[in-house]
């Protein structure tokens, strides 16, 4: 296992010289690193995140890889132990010997500093990543690349996966993560209301969810019929319209909150047809109507205001078929790089908060994946990672299999079980929502007619429970309710 192991570490890709110019590295730093590990344990403490392909020197490698795996195993790490660990695996003599070793120790550092050595060794890597990265997409580009597109695209994503790992720390102490928590807690105070993430404009849906939250990625399933676009149609509209806020709890003084950007991705309908079906419900007008072109002077005024108040919200559209998430992300970061502000202390002043995909089970997975079930897998995993490595809520809306149609009448209030391959949806979402409408089912009985309700299955950092809605079939519009008419369900 071990000797597998440095066998592939000697296959560590660096770019080439090239007319006698030497890749980035710092061998003084990769020196002062091993001197420091091999004279004092609690050096390698403060290198943890350091690797051993991020040595410019094959040697190097070797020897930091010794030191990592004498302490994995519990065993001193000091020149001796590194020397007889390296030896009985046949590699002392292409590291230089004995006499190597001892000379790195007479790098002398500043142990307090090999924290700093250890930054100076990644970057250098880093930049030698990205060089390689940019010869081998213009290697590829002489050749065959394929789609020109598919081919751009993976050349961002090459370029992007060496530009995120820069110096974001995955462990942080308890006090700052809290400090930032109460930060967006009093944001939420000074706004004058209870949503600490991105208010959808359904109050009693914020109510039991508090927004939508970066990094979460919410399933959005209903059988055909139940208005599943239309909603995530409104629910970007809300989103992306501006709010008015009060001063200090006073009514009479307001200011106007910008809001954020939506990014619609439909994979089902053509755009333009988006685009109508969300100017029609914006300006309450029978979409058969724009569509037959029977429309009356009224209808027109209508049409043309709600064209011109959804035309000034940061709301884009995109109908490519068979989206892939190398696509969707690339798509969405580009987005972010042009519409997303900072102020002065790093804060997001504008930006893109809600990303939706339209629907998830017709996205594209990766070539050779052996069954759907893998697939759809893949895809809940991907987008899940997407809405936390891009920091932006994620809705997917998801098809549900027919068993709701099968059961009772009174029982087709869709379950969890009823998503279309399940397992792995169930298992990446942060929350489900379903979407029930009682007058689908009983037309002429209906006990709550023109009413959706959003029930929450499953809600990681929250309980669960049902929000209603109203819902005009005509407009295809969902709408808050009025106070105290038709109560939500609780739950857990």
């Amino acid at each position: 296992m071990e000797k597998a192991r440095f066998s592939r570490e000697k296959n560590v890709e660096n770019p080439p010289p090239i007319e006698g110019r030497v890749p980035p590295n710092d061998l003084d730093a990769e020196a002062a690193v091993l001197s420091a590990v091999m004279l004092d344990p609690s050096a390698l403490d403060k290198v943890t995140d350091l690797k051993p392909e991020y040595f410019y020197s094959e040697a190097h490698r070797r020897i930091f890889e010794a030191c990592v795996e004498l302490r994995a195993g519990g065993h001193p790490v000091d020149v001796l132990q590194v020397g007889s660990w390296l030896r009985d695996r046949q590699r002392l003599a292409q590291v230089g010997g004995t006499g190597y070793l001892t000379e790195i120790l007479d790098a002398a550092p500043v142990v307090a500093n090999v924290a700093a050595y250890g930054r100076t060794i990644h970057e250098k890597y880093r930049i030698r990543q990205l060089i390689l990265a940019c010869q081998k997409v213009t290697a590829q580009g002489y050749v065959d690349y394929g789609e020109a597109q598919s081919f751009i695209d993976g050349a961002e994503q090459a370029i992007y996966n060496i530009a995120r790992t820069a110096s974001k720390q995955s462990v942080e102490k308890l006090l700052d993560v809290m400090k930032k928590s109460f930060k967006r807690l009093n944001d939420a105070v000074s706004r004058g209301d209870r949503i600490t993430g991105v208010s959808t404009g359904f109050d009693r849906f914020d109510a039991k969810t508090a927004g939508l939250h970066e990094g979460d990625l919410t399933i959005i399933a209903a059988r055909p019929g139940m208005g599943k676009t239309s909603f995530v149609l409104n629910l970007a509209a809300n989103v992306a319209a501006p709010k008015k806020r009060e001063v200090d709890g006073d009514p009479s003084q307001t200011w106007e909150e910008p809001g954020v950007g939506a990014v619609v991705f439909s994979l089902e309908m053509p755009r333009e047809q988006l685009a109508n079906r969300l100017v029609c419900c914006e300006a309450r007008v029978d979409v058969s109507k724009m569509r037959t072109g029977f429309l009356s002077p009224q209808d027109w005024s209508k049409l043309t205001q709600a064209a011109s108040f959804l035309g000034t919200l940061p709301i884009w559209i995109d109908d490519s078929p068979g989206l892939t998430l190398i696509e969707l992300r690339a798509k969405v970061r580009r987005l972010q790089s042009e519409f997303d502000q900072y102020d002065d202390q790093g804060r997001k002043t504008r930006k893109i908060g809600c990303v939706i995909v339209d629907y998830l089970q017709l996205m594209k997975g990766r070539d050779g994946v052996q069954s759907r079930e893998q697939e759809i897998s893949e895809i809940s995993r991907g987008l899940k990672g997407l809405a936390k490595e891009l920091e932006v809520p994620v809705l997917a809306l998801s098809q549900l299999n027919r068993a709701v149609e099968q059961r009772s009448e009174k029982s087709k209030r869709p379950l969890i079980s009823d998503l279309r391959e399940s397992g792995a949806i169930e298992q990446d979402a942060d929350n489900i929502i379903f979407i029930y409408r009682d007058d689908y089912y009983n037309k002429e009985d209906s006990a709550e007619p023109n009413v959706a309700e959003l029930i929450i299955a499953k809600q990681r950092n929250g309980p669960t429970g049902t929000a209603k809605v109203r819902f005009d079939k005509q407009w295809t519009r969902f709408d808050n309710l009025a106070e105290g008419e038709y109560e939500d369900e609780g739950g857990d």
